[in-house]
């Protein structure tokens, strides 16, 4: 049966697609074969910037060029029935400029002709009036978004800015289908796309999207907690693209660059005040050194209050067990951030550029809410987010540090690009569980220290021909290491009673009343070492001027490797309030803050031999030492068609793979130890063109045969003992994305997005934990995957006498029903239909020098369920992770 639905389901794409391509190319074929056309220009005297967007708007052509070279140059008017080439020459008469092709038919304005290979992306003009198309290199070289035979989605860093994404947890304003959460904490960002995402149960498990930050991969998601600063622009790769990014990109790739240092003296300082007392500014330094080094300093602060209050009651949760209320409010953000970057250039071929980053952030940390709290209160406002307060403090003291090496050379007629950098994360954490558990005295509390360091090491080599030709190729090889040491421990509170500072068996407030001790818990040390090396190269043949062929292949072998000791230990009534002095465990009496120290330095004795109800072997210390090894390759084929410049219509077929692994120690002996990679394998079309001078489409539609994808079950070892584990399982994705942006006017721009995404189980049984039946989840829809996506955006542009202008911009999106899936606990949750809409206006002065923006984000005010962990005992009193609330603000900034 779900054979023949599968069927059915290519059979429909494949119309669909066969549609897609006929109605789109239709237009095209008479203008592709037509004599060189002309246009009606009709463009005043104006900054050269604004007219180029407007011969865009009337030609469709599209321009690459530096935005802030050709600020204060004025343009002639322009007017007439003229040819692109003969409307540009009188354009751009005494202006000292000229107009240079690049590949995929787009013009670069400058000073200077381009070199042959670049390295960075130009701003673009193109006819959508206000967004600005960039060049990407998400095929690992330099290509206009536009001309680019991918499902891409692109924004510079001035629109990051404008938008407010601020940080990963920003990125669905990016790209359609793309969920992110913070998970539990422990592991950083999480990022979905189009239902291919993480489960990540450690840094033995490979993330599903690649993350490349300046050309370097993050292995460590814990390392995108920085925020986003002195970005050139983020690249959003969706699908699989295991071919020239590797095993961690069977859902897409995300790639942020930042920009280099010019050799023209400048900067700029912008700041931001709003809700939540927040305050963030920025400051950039450009500056030459010599002729041939350039400097840039970029420095940013964020600071910002935590918007999940914490009460001492909440909705019928509490009692005298709880914490005060006013205690710390979560989800909090207060980092400084900066990065030096030099650039040594001794001619047009050769570049070596070097980057170092360092970040540190503190404050709270991550928390969740009552599930039944975000329910209660779907109105929105603050009591949406209110958790009960926590008698234990959480915090968090994380460091990231990066050093990037990026050097370019020409060899003949070859280009040569090595790319190198080291991320080092440090970590010291405490997050608090505050639905886990619920015992009748009121909301249980499992305390989660969190201590570590991981240490990331990239290399990688490129080769590629240095100018078109009919057969372009790209090879490389890259090397990845990770080397992580961690401390971590589960640890629920013996007794809450923590105002009255005493507690014994049997009070409310014990988590066991029928025994003299608590639960018992658990803490782990573990060291984990993962490399991966591979080769890999791309053909593409260019059949004609207007047709090319793709092809391209990646053999990898990954390596992953950990050595973990687990302690459990019993915690018993304490004469001191939990985590203080006089805490009790049981066979080591001891401080609770002394645990980090004792487990590192291999002293700590935590044994559980007397524990009378515990089968032998169940409980007590443990070490583990596993490896898992594992080689693929991964290829891809494509074909695109470009029959004029402003049109493109593409296929690919490609694989994705994510190396298999071991599942976490969880001081069972009976835990398997492993499960098996995934493979997958896409299909997708694609459309991009302007059917006619004021209306762009984006069109792309995608099936995935997805074979033992990863995810997180549990099953059952011995004496009703339960585990959580990974396992594998077949699945099927198929669905659509369309954009559409219409220009009416050359001050003008509507764009509307609609996205259908279908992400089931094909076959998958689990569950069964603390007397939860087994649940059959096939053809179930999978984690945070929308059916439906969709999006509504405005921007109006008004001229101003002086020169200046002011720009406003209305935007909504819509998200359908998601499901959170606790398959481990036989529990899914659902996410109602919800938008989230923006506003915001803002005035650039004649010469561009100063701008004033205000802006508000989410003007509904309500949050939703980004992220469940399910609570076993009581299902529906778990933690939920919340998206944020409505956020309003100015911001200023200058350019010098």
């Amino acid at each position: 049966m779900k054979s023949t639905a599968n069927k059915m389901a290519r059979k429909a794409m494949m119309y669909a697609a066969t549609a897609l391509i006929s109605i789109s190319a239709a237009p095209h074929l008479a203008h592709a074969q037509a004599a060189t056309p002309h246009y009606q220009f009709n463009i005043p005297a104006e900054n050269l910037v604004t007219a180029l967007k407007a011969f865009a708007l009337t030609s469709g052509q599209q321009f690459a060029y530096d935005s802030n070279a050709l600020a204060n140059i004025q343009s002639h008017a322009l007017q007439g029935n003229l040819t692109v080439d003969a409307a540009l020459s009188d354009m751009l008469e005494g202006t000292g400029l000229n107009a240079e092709p690049l590949p995929g038919g787009v013009i670069k304005i400058g000073a200077e002709p381009a070199p042959a290979s670049v390295a960075r992306p130009h701003a673009i003009a193109e006819a959508d009036t206000g967004t600005e198309q960039i060049v990407v290199v998400a095929r690992k070289k330099a290509e206009v978004a536009a001309r680019t035979p991918l499902a891409v989605s692109a924004m510079t860093g001035a629109d990051m800015k404008r938008k407010g994404v601020n940080t990963f947890d920003d990125l669905a304003m990016i790209a359609p289908n793309v969920v992110v959460d913070r998970g539990n904490g422990q592991q950083g960002v999480n990022i979905a796309m189009r239902g291919v995402q993480d489960n990540k149960q450690g840094l033995t498990q490979t993330p599903g999207v690649a993350v490349i930050l300046d050309g370097v991969q993050q292995l460590d998601t814990r390392a995108l907690v920085i925020p986003f600063f002195d970005v050139d622009h983020i690249e959003v790769l969706r699908g699989p693209q295991g071919t020239l990014y590797g095993a961690a990109s069977p859902g897409g790739v995300v790639n942020v660059l930042s920009k280099r240092p010019t050799f023209d003296f400048g900067g700029l300082a912008d700041m931001e005040f709003g809700n939540f007392n927040t305050k963030r500014a920025n400051l950039v330094l450009n500056t030459p050194l010599t002729d041939k080094l350039a400097l840039r300093v970029a420095l940013n602060s964020n600071d910002r209050d935590g918007y999940i209050i914490q009460a001492k009651e909440v909705d019928g949760h509490g009692s005298a067990n709880l914490g005060a209320d006013g205690s710390a409010k979560l989800n909090d953000e207060h980092d400084y951030s900066g990065r030096v970057s030099l650039l040594y250039k001794p001619s047009e071929d050769t570049s070596w550029l070097i980057q170092a980053t360092g970040q540190h952030s503190y404050g709270a940390g991550y928390g969740t809410i009552l599930y039944d709290t975000l329910i209660a209160h779907a109105e929105g406002g603050e009591k949406q987010r209110t958790a009960p307060s926590s008698p234990i403090t959480p915090s968090s003291n994380d460091n990231v540090y990066t050093l990037n090496n990026d050097f370019n050379t020409r060899l003949g007629g070859i280009d040569l690009q090595v790319l190198t950098g080291v991320s080092h994360v440090t970590y010291d954490d405490i997050l608090i569980d505050n639905g886990g558990i619920i015992p009748p005295g009121g909301p249980g509390w499992i305390w989660v220290p969190y201590y570590g360091h991981n240490t990331t090491y990239s290399s990688e080599l490129r080769l590629h021909n240095a100018q078109p030709s009919k057969l372009d190729w790209v090879v490389g090889a890259s090397f990845l290491k990770l080397d992580s040491d961690s401390l971590t421990a589960s640890m629920a509170a013996p007794c809450l009673n923590t105002v009255e500072g005493a507690c014994s068996a049997g009070d409310a407030g014990d988590l066991n009343p029928s025994a003299d001790q608590g639960p018992v818990n658990t803490a782990s040390t573990t060291y984990i070492t993962r490399q991966s090396a591979s080769l890999y190269g791309t053909l593409q043949y260019h059949l004609s001027d207007t047709l090319e062929l793709t092809a391209g292949g990646r053999v990898s072998a990954d390596k992953i490797s950990q050595h973990a000791f687990t302690y459990k230990f019993i915690t018993y009534g304490s004469t001191g309030g939990f985590g203080e002095a006089g805490s009790t465990f049981y066979g080591d009496p001891c401080n609770f803050t002394n645990l980090k120290t004792d487990l590192c330095s291999g002293t700590a004795g935590y044994q559980s031999a007397g524990y009378a109800d515990a089968e032998a072997g169940s409980y007590g210390d443990s070490e583990l030492k596993q490896t898992y090894s594992a080689s693929k390759f991964t290829w891809k084929l494509g074909i695109d068609w470009k029959p004029n410049p402003s049109t493109m219509l593409y296929g690919n077929i490609s694989t994705g793979y994510k190396p298999g692994g071991f599942n976490a120690p969880t001081g069972f002996v009976d835990t398997p130890c492993c499960y098996t990679a995934e493979n997958l394998v896409a299909y997708e079309v694609g459309y991009k063109g302007r059917p006619t001078s004021w209306l762009w489409l984006d069109s792309d539609l995608y099936y995935y045969a997805y074979d033992d994808m990863q995810v997180v079950s549990t099953i059952e070892i011995g004496n009703a003992n339960f585990a959580s584990v990974t396992i594998n399982t077949p699945t099927t994705i198929y669905g659509m994305e369309n954009q559409a942006t219409f220009t009416p006017t050359h001050n003008d721009s509507i764009t509307v997005s609609l996205n259908y995404l279908h992400a089931t189980f094909n076959e998958l049984q689990s569950g069964g934990n603390a007397g939860n039946p087994v649940v059959d989840w096939s053809d179930h829809v999978m984690d945070k995957a929308p059916t439906t996506t969709a999006s509504l955006s405005w921007r109006h542009r008004w001229d101003l006498a002086n020169g200046g202008n002011i720009v406003f911009n209305a935007a909504t999106q819509y998200t359908a029903t998601y499901y959170l899936n606790v398959i481990s606990n036989s529990q899914t949750y659902r996410q109602a239909p919800f938008t989230r809409s923006g506003l915001d206006l803002t005035y650039t002065a004649p010469n561009g020098r100063l701008t004033v923006q205000a802006y508000v984000k989410n003007i509904e005010d309500k949050v939703q369920e980004t992220f469940y962990q399910g609570n076993p005992f009581q299902p529906g009193n778990g933690n939920v992770g919340i998206s944020t609330p409505r956020q309003f603000g100015v911001r200023l900034g200058t350019t010098f």
